[in-house]
């Protein structure tokens, strides 16, 4: 029998656990990171000539994950609190006597572990924007092309009046211009973090901000006026962002769990073998929507944690800051992988213009009648409009076959003001979608001036 693996391979979140992500989010990520933070202390302590430059050197020599006893490492961790503390101990007792008193000089864990943390982050953050552009100028391919589609729009659950597929494919287009323009702001505000065991900077003396300056422009991060020790607006901004694209995600996975509904039928996604049923050969149920609206349904809950994790203790929070660690991974985890398959949910996308048709038939003209009221106002008054047209209405419902059209040409009160051929035109659904190409044009307008075609990441 084949020995089950030691790492998880993703069986609860099918979807929501893509390989670049998940590669980038794990353990190993996060300790480079730390490994990255130390190394460039070191560099830049020895610029402003608070440590030897040999020293310095032979730091970065040893901050390599080969001089972390990996399999001890989360045991002492759990002793510690801190997944910092025996990391520095490894890289001290690897470390040449030069270097083993300046290793880790004038920090604290909380600095290394949350410049880890937005290092990790940025990486994801640009995984997580490149994929966004991509989906975003899938969407506006797909809007440009179907502008004039004719679909039925729904409000409620229920047949409302005539839409496009153009404009639905460009609101989620904009959707996600908007999401990846949170993203931006989110990911220049990631700062290293420097202050040392109170957040005074103390151990640097008037150095401190040179240091933290030399830092953040190696790491390329935001330098902040003070360390953030216990102000957790950047965390939060990056949660919400991230929340952000899982929700935008999970509006436009809902609709096209919708529309693929068989009794809908107005879009499908394509892939062979995707969507397999266990009991019902005939089934291809929209796998990649359900994924993406499954892992959606996560974000929320994980960002009320970093909320309520804000509430920071004086100068280093008691079980609040470490309560940010794992929903933050989760999120970045989440969200990335979300924007991938998004991305592919996207592009998988067929389209069944007669179906649309079709189903905006079925009302026989009905979705047309706010055209005719809106026509009437003028002349009667926007209540009598309005009491005229849901009596043509009920006319069509309890009749079965007339139309909205034929049921208006036979009412004396609109014929006074519309002639046949107003008529006909008026309530012709294949003009319908006129109004909203001009939208569409809108739509892609701003995705084009947004930029994010171009910069994704």
């Amino acid at each position: 029998m084949t020995r089950w693996p030691a790492d998880e391979v993703g069986l609860l979140q099918p979807g929501a656990r893509r390989g670049e992500i998940v590669e980038l989010v794990d353990e190993r990520s996060y300790m480079e990171g730390v490994l990255a933070f130390e190394r460039a202390l070191a560099r830049a302590s020895a610029v402003a000539g608070l440590i030897p430059a040999e020293a310095a050197a032979a730091i970065e020599n040893v901050c390599v994950v080969g001089s972390i006893d990996w399999a001890s490492l989360g045991s002492r961790a759990e002793a510690s609190g801190s997944p910092v503390i025996p990391v520095i101990e490894d890289l001290c007792a690897a470390a040449e006597p030069i270097a083993a008193s300046f290793i880790h000089y004038g920090a604290t864990s909380q600095d290394a572990w949350d410049t880890a943390t937005v290092l990790v982050a940025r990486r994801v953050l640009a995984s997580c924007m490149e994929a966004t552009a991509d989906a975003a100028s899938g969407l506006a391919g797909l809007a440009r092309r179907e502008a004039r589609t004719l679909m039925v729009g729904r409000t409620l659950g229920q047949h409302a009046g005539p839409y496009s597929l153009g404009l639905k494919a460009a609101g989620w287009c904009l959707a996600l211009v908007d999401s990846h323009r949170c993203l931006r702001s989110a990911r220049g505000r990631l700062a290293v973090q420097l202050g040392g065991a109170t957040g005074t900077l103390a151990a640097f003396g008037e150095m401190g901000p040179r240091v933290r300056g030399h830092m953040a422009a190696e790491l390329g991060l935001y330098n902040p006026v003070l360390p953030w020790h216990t102000n957790r607006a950047s965390i939060v901004g990056l949660g919400s962002a991230l929340a952000l694209v899982a929700s935008v995600w999970s509006k436009i996975a809902t609709d096209v769990i919708l529309l693929s509904q068989t009794e809908v039928g107005e879009l499908r996604e394509t892939g062979a073998g995707r969507g397999r049923s266990s009991a019902m050969p005939h089934k291809a149920n929209a796998v990649r929507a359900i994924e993406v609206r499954a892992g959606a349904l996560r974000a929320p809950g994980l960002l009320a944690t970093l909320f309520a994790a804000t509430a920071q203790e004086n100068e280093r929070g008691a079980g609040t800051w470490q309560a940010e660690w794992v929903p933050l991974r989760d999120l970045l985890l989440l969200s990335g992988s979300l924007a991938l398959q998004g991305r592919d949910l996207c592009a998988a996308l067929e389209v069944d213009r007669d179906r649309m048709r079709r189903n905006f038939a079925l009302l026989r003209g009905l979705p047309m009648s706010e055209q005719l009221a809106n026509r009437l106002t003028p002349h009667v008054g926007r209540m009598q409009a309005q009491e005229i047209v849901r009596e043509l209405v009920a006319v069509v419902c309890a009749d079965g076959t007339s139309t909205l059209l034929g049921a208006a040409s036979r009412d004396p009160r609109v014929r006074e003001w519309c002639s046949e051929e107003e008529l006909a035109s008026l309530l012709e659904a294949e003009l319908a979608p006129l109004e909203a190409s001009r939208l569409v044009g809108d739509a892609l307008a701003a995705f084009e001036a947004s930029g994010i075609d171009v910069d994704r990441g």
